[in-house]
């Protein structure tokens, strides 16, 4: 089996549920995945964020593990996700459920802002265990998305 195959194959393992959603990237299912080159790596593609009229952004896990957000236009990669695809993915995982627990209807109330911030520090402690270096840039994809989740955003 080669290097594409391979990860052909775990990606598939890993990907989540048909419709899925993060962040407006939908996960594609597995008879819709797409292959390229981006910066001289294989990848496979593995969800879309497709704007109306022009381009997007789509997740990328490349041969080598890591994963990235990437531009539909040009394939170049914006911002580091994860060193791999199964922990991209456990990442998802607990992201989705901290936003679920804490937008619930019932977590509307003078408290919401306070609980962010605590679920913030939380999620971020839990990412690290997970794949240090999905936290360690500032700029980086899981960096930013969780600290928007402590502002409420």
């Amino acid at each position: 089996m080669d290097t594409l195959e391979k990860t052909l194959e775990t990606v598939k393992k890993h990907l989540p549920a048909p419709g899925t959603e993060l962040l407006g990237f939908a996960f594609l299912p597995p008879e819709a995945l797409w292959t390229g080159t981006s910066n001289g790596r294989p990848f496979v593609a593995v969800a879309e964020d497709r704007w109306p009229f022009c381009g997007g952004l789509f997740l990328l896990a490349t041969m080598e593990g890591p994963v990235f957000v990437a531009d539909l236009e040009n394939y170049n990669q914006c911002s580091y996700c994860a060193a791999s695809f199964p922990q991209f993915m456990e990442i998802t995982k607990l992201f989705l459920e901290t936003v679920n627990a804490v937008t619930s209807p019932s977590t509307f109330d003078g408290g919401f802002l306070a609980r962010c911030e605590e679920a913030e520090q939380v999620l971020r402690k839990k990412i690290a265990q997970i794949d240090a270096s999905a936290i360690a840039d500032e700029e980086g994809f899981w960096s930013t998305t969780v600290e928007e989740l402590g502002y409420g955003i």
